[in-house]
């Protein structure tokens, strides 16, 4: 008789058991993917909270939110009356019914894909499927409620013997977990090293930022410049070699060619290996291509960077070299970034997986990550386009942050 009423017992109160697996799983893959890519659900933080916390604190909230999903989830895999853990469940994915509507209702939302099911990052569908996911977890959490308040003596006559131990599925899924959060700690200390990276990728660029000062103070405060004074159209010659067309893309890749020998003697200091032997194995070794990038704004007036310009035709006027007195907010404009730049890290993941050095002009350097960098103002350009630090509003006399 009692071990039938076990076996009845148990086998009511295995959809439970069941339900609350798949809910852990879908936290525990949610939490995995916030872990792998902070900078995308900080961004995504920071549009659905109004942008009112800072990006850095987006990415400790986001942070906070795994930890707390991975000990739900670790909760329903281990406890053996999950009712209590179904019902904060609940809660959890009502929040997140909510966020995934607010982000359908903008009209450029944010993704990182931790939200929604694999596979659909980026696409139209992902936060309807994710919002469809959701409702359908909670609504079977309400049918289990629902079967345990109509028949509550179920749970108070339940009469199995205290467990001693997890059983199998249980100990195979808490193994599955370790392995997973194993698999995320081993990325992380091969990102330290492409912290290195990128450390040193700033010392350098900080060098090179003095190398640019020397050359801005010998040279009347005016910036390098190479193309034809207000002509766009017209030809671009460095150091002897004619290009046609690219008034903003040659001078901003090939601008270090002013600063070699006579301000940097070892050009092997601010340019790739592969990049300087490429350059001689096609002719142009008297051309520098450096790492990082010099700002677009530096090859136009600042006038030419403001939406103002954009409504009326184009004057030929703007183009020009540009002075260092003309930076309005040295603490706030970046004149060297490897963000779009020819850089060495770039080619060893360091952009994707650490971030882009910039340096200001004031000298100080920071490492941004690449939703920080979209943050920032900037403004559609013709020749240029919209590239967030290469065209900011207002040109040298805006502001990057």
């Amino acid at each position: 008789m009692c071990a039938s009423s076990q076996t009845s017992i148990s086998s009511r109160d295995l959809p439970t058991r069941i339900l609350g697996l798949g809910i852990a799983l879908v936290f525990i893959w949610g939490a995995c993917v916030k872990i792998m890519n902070p900078d995308g659900f900080a961004y995504v933080v920071w549009k659905v909270l109004g942008t009112w916390p800072s990006l850095s604190a987006s990415v400790w909230i986001g942070l906070a939110l795994s930890a707390f999903e991975l000990a739900l989830a670790m909760y329903l895999l281990v406890a053996r009356q999950t009712t209590r853990a179904l019902i904060a469940s609940g809660i959890v994915l009502i929040v997140f019914c909510i966020v995934l509507v607010r982000l359908m209702l903008m009209e450029d939302p944010p993704s990182c894909g931790c939200l929604s099911a694999p596979g659909l990052q980026g696409s139209k569908v992902e936060h309807a499927a994710g919002l469809g996911r959701n409702i359908a977890l909670v609504w079977m959490i309400t049918i289990v409620m629902r079967r345990h308040r109509e028949h509550p003596q179920q749970l108070k006559t339940r009469s199995w013997p205290k467990p001693t131990g997890f059983t199998i599925v249980e100990l195979l899924v808490v193994v599955a977990v370790l392995v997973v959060l194993v698999s995320l700690v081993l990325p992380s200390l091969g990102k330290s090293h492409l912290n290195s990276k990128a450390m040193r990728q700033a010392v350098t660029q900080r060098q090179t930022f003095m190398a640019l000062t020397s050359y801005v103070e010998d040279h009347g405060n005016t910036f390098p410049f190479f193309g034809t004074r207000a002509n766009p159209y017209g030809p671009v010659t460095i150091n002897g070699e004619i290009f046609d067309g690219g008034y903003f893309n040659i001078q901003s890749s090939f601008w270090a060619s002013a600063l070699v020998p006579r301000y940097i003697p070892d050009r092997t200091m601010i340019e790739h290996e592969q990049t300087t032997q490429h350059l001689l194995e096609t002719g142009r070794s008297h051309l520098v291509l450096a790492q990082s990038a010099l700002s677009d704004t530096v090859f136009a007036a600042p006038a030419f960077f403001t939406w103002e310009a954009r409504k009326v035709p184009l004057d030929f006027s703007h183009f020009r070299a540009t002075r260092l007195h003309e930076v309005v907010y040295p603490s706030h404009k970046i004149l060297l970034t490897s963000w779009w730049g020819t850089i060495a890290g770039d080619r060893d993941g360091i952009g994707v997986g650490v971030g882009y050095p910039a340096t200001f002009a004031d000298g100080s350097t920071e490492i941004f990550s690449k939703a920080q960098i979209l943050l920032m103002p900037s403004v559609d350009c013709p020749f240029i386009g919209d590239i967030p630090i290469r065209t900011t509003e207002g040109g040298l006399a805006g502001r990057d942050r």
